[in-house]
């Protein structure tokens, strides 16, 4: 299926700048969940790019029912990534709602941008030949795909939200159950934060957000751990080594998880490797440093934010 994509001349191709190395992809598989990518050639447009993603799902979908599987329509979405440079110089999203003062009123024509792809409509193939639509999502919506809740605005409320509320769910459980403090902890390492982990090497959540992204729901669980509430915050997470409680620290996990995609996979040939050398080339070119962003520190994060990701 994956060749036929090919064959068809669907996907997308990342290049490096400098370094020319470049990759060819129809999307991300795993599993039953599949995201298809298209993107703009450099004499096409957005409408133009929709038609191709229109083609590449048609094809992706007529080999699924060709080898015995369907489109679900309620778990099919699609986003289009366009942006705009603002009045600041910045680039936002076409479809971003525009950003007001507090007092301040939309103007009636400011209304009228918040859906510019109102007749782009993508649909999935169905068995029977019919063609069912699916939703559009915007830069401000997320979808579950690979048990993320990413959204191509940065903000990673929603994936926090449910981190969230899967620990205070587990919490809820140990508080009704009658486990030993020894279960409790093979509970907290082994299910608990062996599923919370997943996925944090995605995130692009800045330290501020994972350091406030759990809220105090450390603080209701470690009683069920046999650990005194009063403790000071540091000591909850200092390894026991250091006569700390040993317990999770999702600032610690996410910067920890990225480092170690990072040295996995840069300056390897596999697809994560050479987007990270076209991503660094990019960011490389755009500040003007050099290969000296590995050591600018960019404290006042004016050029570049410090984030876990």
């Amino acid at each position: 299926m994956i060749q036929a994509q090919h064959c068809h001349c669907h996907g997308i191709t990342i290049q490096s700048l400098i370094s020319k190395r470049t990759i060819k992809q129809v999307g991300i598989l795993f599993v039953d969940d599949t995201n298809l990518w298209n993107g703009l050639e450099e004499d096409s447009d957005v409408l133009d790019v929709v038609n191709a993603a229109h083609e590449s799902v048609n094809t992706w979908g007529q080999s699924l029912i060709a080898t015995g599987g369907v489109f679900n329509p309620e778990k099919c979405n699609y986003t289009i990534h366009d942006m705009k440079v603002d009045k600041a110089g910045k680039w936002d999203y076409t479809n971003a709602e525009p950003k007001t003062k507090k007092g301040d009123k939309n103007e009636d024509d400011e209304l009228d941008n918040l859906e510019p792809f109102e007749e782009v409509q993508l649909g999935v193939p169905r068995v029977n030949g019919d063609v069912t639509a699916i939703n559009l999502l915007k830069s401000s919506e997320a979808a579950k795909n690979l048990g993320l809740f990413a959204r191509p605005d940065r903000d990673n409320s929603p994936h926090l939200a449910q981190m969230k509320s899967r620990m205070e769910a587990w919490t809820t459980k140990v508080k009704n159950g009658t486990l030993p403090t020894r279960s409790v902890w093979t509970s907290y390492t082994h299910q608990l934060w062996a599923g919370m982990k997943y996925g944090l090497g995605a995130s692009l959540a800045t330290m501020k957000e994972l350091q406030e992204g759990l809220g105090s729901s450390d603080f209701y669980l470690i009683s069920s751990l046999g650990v005194v509430r009063s403790i000071k915050t540091q000591w909850r997470y200092l390894p026991p080594a250091f006569s700390g409680m040993g317990l999770f620290d999702l600032t610690t996990e996410a910067t920890a998880v990225t480092i170690n995609s990072l040295l996995q996979h840069y300056g390897t040939e596999s697809p994560v490797g050479i987007t990270l050398q076209a991503i660094l080339e990019n960011l490389q070119i755009e500040l003007g440093y050099g290969d000296a962003h590995w050591t600018t520190t960019f404290e006042h994060g004016d050029i570049w934010p410090p984030t876990a990701g």
